[in-house]
């Protein structure tokens, strides 16, 4: 089974993701960036859903020390963010995940990235 790393600092994402995720993939979920990072030195899963905005250590820096962690090189991380202005987006692109949805996400949304992803 595939496994699925959720990080995000809003509990109630959190919650819906891992219910529209569980019984099709392995789900852990992660309120921080920090915690994150913790998580990758003990599992590597097979894709990130990573918030753009967060407190302390946001997405963007999150992707950038995911991509310097041996090991995590290759993992395919995937923003998630309420941010849908042009300008946002573009910043958002610049750092190249994998790809991203904007919040709220449907679970067919969701399920439809993550088939695409790992087919």
């Amino acid at each position: 089974m595939k496994k699925i790393l959720l990080v995000d600092d809003d509990a109630r994402m959190l919650r819906l993701l891992k219910k529209y995720l569980e019984g099709q993939y392995e789900v852990y979920p992660v309120n921080s960036g920090g915690d994150a990072l913790a998580f990758l030195d003990k599992e590597k899963p097979d894709v990130i859903l990573l918030d753009y905005m967060m407190p302390v250590i946001d997405g963007p820096h999150t992707l950038e020390l995911i991509r310097k962690k041996e090991g995590c090189e290759k993992i395919p991380v995937i923003f998630l963010t309420g941010v849908t202005s042009k300008d946002r987006v573009a910043e958002c692109l610049s750092y190249e995940p994998d790809g991203y949805m904007v919040k709220p996400v449907a679970k067919e949304e969701v399920l439809l990235k993550l088939g695409q992803l790992f087919n």
